[in-house]
């Protein structure tokens, strides 16, 4: 039994009327209340009555009742307020962090049969979307609706891991918007490497250059360690000047020593274009063009963006690496994992709900992602129009259909609602 299917028959309210505690009283359930994604219970606004009396407050969902021990809530304030324990098999009473006994409902006994076997069958599918066969039966709207519905629990989740950097950085936007900036500009090679120079570089030192790319690419790249060498007689003249205005602007801001090791740069088996060295090219125009991106990302348009982010680095580089411009999938990753998480963390933080439609707004503009999640979906007839839809794929395969919560999930929801058998 998973947990996911007992969400679903507390939200649905799948179970008789007339009800009892694990203690034999009286349970009347007036109101499921709303699904919680923050920290504490499963639900909260629940409104119940037990042996007369209404209570009103939370509910946490468990497989057996002892995993209310094993995840240690009886210790958690998060789970005061918890007036009823669900569970499929009580196998233990419960008792909150004041030692008081919290009452507990058991499933089993009252989970309508055609349910669990309609869950089982979705359960023993081998297709990478269970409920494949039984699609076509579905209402376009609904697999829509569902789209949308991972779409934008997609970016609440990529806001919330960026909420971290944001208390990090005690609230600096700009600062913020750098650091993630930096690691996204690394891609799946180097973004430790280039969080960690975001850290170690003041971005306002970057900020008082920006009227000179030489000396920005000299920050960076000194401070990435590219220019530690001291027998540097054999690299190109470029680098040497750069390594000479690194030793500059390093004894100004009190740089030297706070390099980091070069060793920890991947460069071998990765393509020219993600080149760390080239990387910091860009990412060092990029902030000559747009020297305080947060307030670039709130105040700026897509055409505006796509014109903005096409840089072409210094001759420099143009000359000696054959991938210097910034291509469409680097753009793209900007856009998609630096600019629309921000946006949607700002709308969340200043309650401020158009950041939140620009960020999904800019998602409709730009073009569908095509790789292999997205040939799933194509298999079965859903086909993207947009990055909006994409990315809204892709999150429902990975969060959805590929651990089988197929109870979570509004089409699999339909199925097991609907009276007709699968």
């Amino acid at each position: 039994m998973k947990e996911d299917l007992l969400y679903f028959v507390w939200k649905n309210h799948c179970f008789p009327t007339s009800l009892q505690t694990t203690d034999q009283q009286a349970l009347t359930i007036f109101n499921t209340g709303f699904r919680n994604e923050r920290a504490g219970a499963d639900f909260e606004m629940v409104k119940i009555q037990i042996d007369g009396v209404q209570w009103v407050g939370n509910v946490e969902i468990h497989t057996k009742a002892s995993d209310w021990e094993a995840h240690q809530h009886h210790k958690n304030e998060h789970y005061q307020n918890v007036i009823l324990h669900v569970v499929w098999e009580a196998d233990k009473v419960i008792f909150n962090a004041e030692k008081k006994r919290i009452p507990t409902l058991e499933l089993k006994n009252y989970v309508p049969p055609q349910i669990l076997e309609k869950y089982k069958i979705l359960m023993r599918q081998t297709a990478q979307i269970p409920c494949e066969k039984y699609f076509p039966e579905v209402p376009s709207l609904l697999k829509t609706n569902m789209i949308d519905t991972a779409l934008v629990q997609k970016l609440e989740k990529k806001a919330h891991k960026l909420k971290d950097t944001l208390i990090q950085t005690q609230y600096d936007w700009e600062y913020t918007t750098y650091t993630v900036l930096m690691r996204n500009f690394g891609f799946a090679n180097n973004a430790e490497p280039m969080e960690q120079l975001a850290q170690r570089l003041p971005l306002k030192h970057i900020q008082k250059h920006t009227d000179q790319p030489f000396q920005v690419e000299a920050l960076l790249l000194g401070m990435a360690g590219f220019l530690q060498d001291k027998n540097n007689k054999n690299e190109p003249e470029y680098l040497q000047k750069l390594q000479k205005e690194y030793q500059f602007l390093a004894h100004k801001y009190d740089l030297s020593g706070k390099e980091l090791n070069p060793l920890i740069w991947q460069t071998g088996r990765i393509r020219p274009a993600n080149a760390p060295k080239l990387r910091l090219a860009q990412i060092a125009t990029l902030f000559c063009q747009i020297p305080h991106f947060f307030s670039f990302c709130l105040h700026t348009e897509i055409p505006e963006f796509l014109k903005k982010i096409q840089i072409t680095p210094s001759s420099f580089w143009q000359q000696n690496h054959a991938a210097h411009k910034l291509g469409k999938e680097s753009q793209m990753n900007i856009l998609i994992n630096t600019i629309i998480p921000i946006l949607v963390l700002y709308a969340d933080e200043k309650q401020e709900e158009h950041y939140k439609e620009k960020a999904l707004q800019m998602l409709e503009q730009l073009p569908k992602e095509e790789n292999s999640l997205t040939k799933i979906w194509l298999n079965i007839g859903l086909k993207p129009k947009n990055a909006a839809e994409s990315q809204g794929l892709i999150e429902w395969y990975k969060n959805f259909c590929q651990p089988k919560k197929c109870a979570t999930c509004k089409i699999g929801a339909h199925l097991l609602k609907n009276t007709n058998p699968l």
